[in-house]
């Protein structure tokens, strides 16, 4: 049960940070490093999040 909660927070973190990173592209400032930073925390959250909520 817990796990799947966590599971579900993760899902949430990811798409935050997902939604981040799409406002902070329309920025001409934003740094590519951080960017791509960004998008590998969206992808290990995504995974882990889909991991937890199937256990």
């Amino acid at each position: 049960m817990k796990l799947s909660v966590v599971g579900i927070l993760l899902l949430i973190l990811a798409l935050a940070v997902a939604g981040i990173q799409l406002r902070a592209h329309r920025c001409p400032r934003h740094q590519k490093s951080a960017g791509i930073l960004a998008w590998i925390i969206v992808v290990l959250c995504s995974i882990g999040g889909a991991v937890l909520l199937m256990w």
